[in-house]
C-alpha cells in the first residue's frame, strides 16, 4: 500500500467510536491492521482492474469528522413523482426517519439508527463486525475499519 494511502486511512481512523459501543475499537484495530496487510485492489485484481482505486486515494483528501445538522425541511423536491416504492432517507450520512418512508415492510426488514440496534441486539452486531476481520476483502475491511 502506497504512503499517501496509509497517511489517508491513518487520518481519519483516528476518528472516535461512539460511546455506547465500546467494543467498536478493538474491531476497528484489528481490521485496520488486517487491510494494511490485505491492501487495497490493483488494476492487476481482475475485478478492479479498470477502477483505480489507490490512484484516487493518492489525491490530498480531508477527513471531515465534524457533522452539521441539517436544515432540510422538505425532501419534496428530490422525489420521483409516481414512484411507488419503500424510502430510507440518509442526510450526510444519518438515517431521517422523519422523511422515510418505512410503511408496509416486510416483517424480516428492520431499518434503524447503529445507535438504536446496539440497545437492542448488540451481541449480534459484535459478532458480525469482528467476523469480517477474518476477510481477505479489502472493502469489508475498510467498512469496519472506519
Amino acid at each position: 500500500m502506497t504512503t499517501a494511502t496509509e497517511t489517508f486511512f491513518k487520518s481519519i481512523q483516528e476518528s472516535t467510536v461512539p460511546s455506547y459501543f465500546s467494543e467498536g475499537q478493538a474491531i476497528r484495530e484489528t481490521a485496520f491492521q488486517r487491510l494494511m496487510e490485505v491492501g487495497l485492489p490493483s488494476s492487476k485484481s481482475e475485478e478492479y482492474r479498470f477502477t483505480p482505486i489507490t490512484k484516487a486515494l493518492e489525491k490530498k483528501l480531508i477527513w471531515e469528522t465534524s457533522t452539521q445538522a441539517s436544515t432540510l425541511s422538505s425532501i419534496e423536491p428530490f422525489l420521483i413523482p409516481g414512484l411507488d416504492a419503500h424510502l430510507i432517507v440518509l442526510i450526510n450520512g444519518a438515517f431521517a426517519k422523519q422523511f422515510s418512508n418505512l410503511d408496509e415492510l416486510e416483517n424480516s426488514v428492520t431499518v434503524t439508527t447503529f445507535a438504536e440496534a446496539n440497545s437492542q441486539i448488540k451481541e449480534k452486531i459484535v459478532t458480525q463486525l469482528g467476523s469480517l476481520n477474518k476477510s481477505d476483502d479489502a472493502f469489508s475491511l475498510l467498512n469496519n475499519a472506519f
